[in-house]
């Protein structure tokens, strides 16, 4: 059995769509310790990895350990219907194998039922172990627009922290663009670290924006940045954490040089051990 009640549906909407711009079908394990869901992109350059535990809900039952297996696109476009005024409760029918979404408000109930993924194959999902040269966190606002300001000109943004600053630039045939933030806290860093990622992932990934006032991110040069934004829901911290695969050049190569093939998240971690 598996029913889980919330008050809003409004942050488990924003959610579903931060997970539904990175993966196209996710498994959302759901058990005593609560939800969660860990998956990685088709083209295995990102990761993502969201925790929601038994008190983030206003109610939450489930007597084992379900695997829930479902199309993100079509469980967003669900959610989408739903607002924050509603509340949303999710269950599992498991006679007809499909998740039911109900959201209700005074004097309306609505229910969409979404039937579920065959498990055969579902791949293995990695449990990488890094260790990071720098971490800090700053505002998600300033993320958010410096993301935005960089994707004018270029496809990949530079990530470079020292000292106590954190430069990130870009460049393309219509100009340049950097930005500088000071305003970093709960700053650690081992040295100047310098790596380079794809706009495309991070424009995709900032969406997470939406449900954090803060993010948390720590890389080191030519390694994954790690991206993780606190969940507060009913007193609660849940997370979204995502893994990036770094864009690493080829000495003869410049910035503006780069192919269009994706350095793998499997290689670069590889790379690491």
């Amino acid at each position: 059995m598996f029913k889980a009640l919330l008050e809003s549906a409004g942050t488990f909407i924003k959610i579903v769509d931060a997970l539904a711009t990175i993966i196209d079908v996710a498994t959302f394990n759901v058990s005593e310790a609560g939800l969660s869901v860990k998956a990685m992109d088709p083209s295995h350059v990102a990761m993502v990895n969201l925790e929601l535990p038994p008190k983030a809900f206003t109610e939450f039952k489930c007597d084992k350990s379900i695997p829930i297996r479902i199309n993100l696109t079509d469980l967003n476009r669900f959610m989408k219907r739903g607002s924050a005024g509603d509340s949303l409760e999710l269950s599992l029918d498991q006679k007809s194998n499909k998740l039911k979404l109900r959201f209700k408000r005074p004097k309306s109930t609505r229910t969409f039922s979404l039937g579920l993924l065959s498990e055969d194959e579902e791949e293995e999902i990695p449990s990488p172990k890094l260790d990071f040269n720098a971490k800090f966190s700053l505002r998600t606002n300033d993320l958010h627009r410096a993301i935005k300001d960089a994707q004018i000109v270029g496809d990949y943004i530079n990530f470079t922290i020292s000292d106590d600053t954190l430069t990130l630039d870009a460049s393309g045939d219509s100009g340049d663009v950097t930005i500088e933030v000071e305003e970093l806290t709960e700053l650690s860093i081992k040295g100047k670290q310098s790596s380079i990622y794809s706009l495309e992932y991070l424009a995709d990934i900032i969406k997470a924006s939406s449900v954090s006032e803060n993010v948390s991110v720590e890389f080191s040069t030519e390694m994954p940045v790690k991206f993780e934004f606190p969940i507060i829901e009913q007193e609660a911290e849940g997370k979204i954490t995502y893994l990036l695969a770094p864009r690493v050049e080829e000495e003869e190569e410049d910035y503006e040089e780069i192919g269009e093939e994706e350095t793998e998240f499997e290689e670069s971690i590889d790379e690491e051990k």
